[in-house]
């Protein structure tokens, strides 16, 4: 009998592996920003931002009642995540990370235990009404048109966030309809835009309200669309994401709904433009507006590397994020991180990278001599100077601080 438990224990957590790998299929991307403009012409756009490089895959894949849905998924970890699409219908999803300010100062509190998704599974066999954010990302565009039939979904299903990481989700319709869904202690949180346009960056908005936003992408890409609201163009789309565009930005897209077609930028390369039509099911290259060459597309999908595109070098966009070695040489080194963890400062590619336990590395923004900004978020890092020689430093949040002091060389 106990040899048969022990069978049915490691039958158990095989399963629950599987069924932990088939979530973080749908798990978003790092630093990201999506937004929706309802005008005379519907326009979506969003810039997907992540490191390390990794390979993205295009796909479109069948719905149900005759949808079907095209998604950009990236790789982490030898897994493609999807993170970003719309379907025939017009619906567009963005999941993306929301790092809070836990995550940041206890990184390390996100390791699962395999208790916990075992706990997570019998639940589901159970019959319960969770389900996992990223299954919403999934529902939405496989079986949704408008962002109502969303809400109401939601009405009968409860959230909850994918065991490792912190995400919310961006929906919208070309019916002039958008919401954000967070999840909090208190339960989800449905945010539905007040005006004729939507944007979601990584922080949470049911926290902050409009002019105290924790985001400076969020504020460039506010400012243009309050800006250009009349008449909003596809000109305008390309200058809204060029604008909000980070060195780590890998793709751009633009998103025609009524038209069932998305417009898609690599490594900031805007002559260089890739489109997706829905309805015939094939990405065709274009250069200069001058259509080159397509390719079928569907739920197997086509990798960036079979078109050519690499994302190993990161976008120059300005001398903010570079650093000679020189300068960048004191940070870099291992630091004793709160809960006898370790974080790391690296330098790749002429910038330093923040590694916290847990998270993958954060590009560090210099502002003064000692001081650097998170790239994903309102914090900053301060190195501590003692006689010419770096000792530590300390990450500053709304939420809280952590001090970190090196370790020795």
């Amino acid at each position: 009998m106990k040899g048969d438990a022990w069978i049915l224990k490691r039958k158990v957590l095989f399963i629950v592996f599987l069924v932990f790998i088939q979530l973080w299929v749908s798990a978003g991307s790092l630093a990201c920003s999506s937004f929706a403009v309802f005008g005379e012409e519907v326009i979506y756009g969003s810039n997907l931002d992540w490191y390390p490089p990794a390979q993205a895959r295009l796909s479109i894949h069948p719905g149900k009642n005759d949808i079907s849905f095209f998604t950009l998924e990236y790789e982490m970890n030898r897994v493609f995540r999807r993170t970003m699409g719309m379907n025939s219908e017009g619906l567009m999803a963005s999941l993306q990370t929301v790092p809070s300010g836990e995550e940041l100062l206890d990184s390390g509190k996100q390791r699962i235990k395999a208790s916990e998704l075992v706990n997570l599974f019998i639940s589901s066999l159970r019959g319960s009404r969770k389900i996992y954010i990223s299954e919403l990302f999934d529902w939405a565009l496989a079986n949704a048109s408008r962002v109502e039939e969303v809400k109401e979904y939601l009405q009968e299903n409860q959230l909850i966030q994918v065991p490792g990481f912190n995400l919310h989700i961006h929906i919208v319709d070309q019916y002039g309809n958008g919401i954000i869904v967070e999840i909090e202690d208190k339960g989800t949180v449905v945010l539905s835009n007040r005006d004729n346009f939507s944007l979601m960056t990584n922080f949470y908005n049911n926290r902050y309200t409009l002019g105290n936003e924790p985001c400076p992408r969020y504020r460039i890409i506010n400012e243009i669309i309050l800006d250009r609201i009349d008449g909003f163009s596809t000109s305008d789309g390309w200058d809204t994401l060029k604008a909000s565009r980070q060195a780590t930005t890998r793709v751009s897209m633009l998103y025609f709904p009524r038209e069932g077609k998305v417009h898609i930028s690599f490594n900031g390369d805007f002559s260089r433009i890739w489109g997706i039509d829905l309805e015939r099911k094939e990405l065709v290259e274009k250069v200069r507006f001058e259509e080159q060459k397509s390719f079928p597309l569907d739920s197997r999908g086509i990798l960036s590397s079979e078109l050519g595109v690499s994302f190993d070098q990161l976008i120059s966009s300005g001398d903010s994020y570079f650093l000679q070695e020189e300068r960048a040489r004191p940070f870099i080194g291992e630091y004793n991180y709160p809960g006898r963890e370790k974080a790391a400062v690296l330098y790749q590619e002429g910038m330093l990278f923040l590694q916290l336990p847990g998270l993958p590395p954060i590009l560090l923004v210099p502002q003064e001599e000692n001081v650097f900004q998170l790239d994903l978020m309102f914090s900053e890092v301060e190195f501590w100077e003692i006689n010419g020689k770096i000792t530590g430093f300390s990450l500053h949040h709304p939420s809280g601080k952590r001090n970190a002091p090196r370790l020795g060389d």
